[in-house]
């Protein structure tokens, strides 16, 4: 049996049952926000015995897995699925800056064994459909011929070439790459790199400000890394984007 648990909700699926996850009840079993950046059907779990199994149905969006019971995480991009290894786990979308979270508990001391009583289908993406009520709102605008966008992927680009990297570049090491890459109109600055990746996260919502508006002196120290996570996990940036950084002809 798996409980499944959100800000005033709580649901059981027993053993042998499916349960999908989403923003709206007629896609999904449970209803995780009514957010429009989520989409209408996000996930989709598969309870067994002996274990479960979680799927990320979205087009788009990442879900990332957490163990509560000690250090364990995993992160699911669209049509990926996972056995979960753990009794206690907390599962979140990131869409821009929001960031929808529930706890999922598996109720049996088989838990680490491998399930083997349901069978999982091959992943697939849900449609959003065409009707205004079903439209699914991308997490952030985004231009993608700006150049705060292309200073976004290069802020992204060694996570996106290694997802365990902890690179976090320099404005300096951002607008050399940008050069290289023969993108640009002009050679470009450091500064000019601070203040495009500022508009970034002014449209993720991640500025911190005070009650004049004014961010200078409140910019938390993680701001950076923060912006790469969101927008990797929104889906916002993707290995895709990569090619923003290639020169002509490469």
């Amino acid at each position: 049996m798996l409980r499944l648990s959100g800000e005033g909700w709580t649901r059981v699926v027993e053993a042998g049952a499916v349960a999908t996850f989403g923003r709206d009840s007629r896609s999904s079993d449970v209803v995780v926000s009514d957010d429009r950046r989520l989409h209408r059907q996000c996930g989709r779990i598969v309870v067994g015995h002996r274990g479960w199994e979680l799927e990320n149905t979205g087009r788009w969006l990442t879900l990332r897995i957490v163990n509560l019971d000690r250090f364990g995480l995993d992160t699911l991009r669209p049509g990926q699925s996972i056995q979960v290894p753990w009794r206690n786990v907390s599962i979140a979308i990131y869409a821009g800056s929001g960031r929808f979270q529930f706890s999922a508990s598996f109720e049996s001391p088989k838990c680490d064994d491998a399930l083997d009583d349901v069978e999982v289908g091959a992943a697939g993406a849900v449609d959003d459909g065409d009707d205004s009520t079903a439209w699914t709102a991308r997490p952030v605008v985004i231009d993608r011929t700006a150049g705060y966008f292309r200073a976004l992927v290069a802020l992204c680009e060694p996570q996106l070439l290694d997802p365990t990297s902890t690179e976090v570049a320099t404005d300096l090491q951002i607008a050399l790459r940008l050069n290289r890459s023969s993108q640009e109109d002009r050679r470009l600055s450091g500064k000019t790199v601070e203040r495009r990746l500022d508009n970034c996260r002014a449209r993720f919502g991640l500025k911190d400000t005070g009650e004049s508006g004014r961010s200078a002196g409140l910019e938390r120290r993680d701001a950076r890394r923060r912006l790469v996570e969101v927008a990797l996990l929104s889906g916002v940036v993707t290995s895709d984007d990569l090619i923003q950084l290639d020169a002509p002809g490469r």
